[in-house]
């Protein structure tokens, strides 16, 4: 698949605004947080409000979920971020010789693999919701602290 980080950072933008609701949760806070372009950042804002996945309010600067955090999948948020099509998650090589054995098949011989593929991952990204990770987020910080106060981690 295209290596692209809007998707692992829509995630972490969905989960600041999920954790922290009461908090101002702007295109810069999550740039900082994430280490990245603010300008990056607000594009992909513009991606998830789009999809129905966030909404804000000009001139207030906050940013909520649209819906509730059960209802939110990760497949919303990939399919909100990224293209989900064959062609994109796998392109082939523009200048292939249509003179090779191989790369005359080779299109054909892979698709049904990867289409398979990307079926699987369609399925398995739309069980995990982001209240799951918030739940998981919470689970995993409150074992942290339990660690780094000489109790025992579970």
């Amino acid at each position: 698949m295209r290596s692209n980080a809007q998707f692992t950072m829509a995630v972490h933008a969905l989960l600041m605004i999920g954790v922290f609701p009461d908090t101002k949760i702007i295109s810069k806070t999550v740039a900082e947080s994430a280490g990245s372009n603010p300008v990056l950042v607000c594009n992909l804002f513009a991606k998830l409000i789009r999809a129905g996945i966030i909404e804000t309010r000009p001139g207030r600067g906050k940013t909520k979920l649209a819906k509730d955090a059960k209802q939110i999948t990760l497949r919303d948020i990939y399919e909100a971020v990224e293209p989900f099509d064959l062609a994109s998650s796998f392109p082939y090589h523009k200048n292939m010789s249509g003179k090779c054995a191989v790369v005359t098949r080779v299109e054909g011989l892979l698709n049904p693999h990867l289409e398979e593929t990307m079926q699987a991952l369609r399925q398995r990204l739309a069980r995990v919701t982001v209240a799951d990770l918030i739940h998981d987020l919470h689970k995993d910080i409150q074992n942290t602290m339990k660690t780094h106060d000489g109790g025992e981690r579970q």
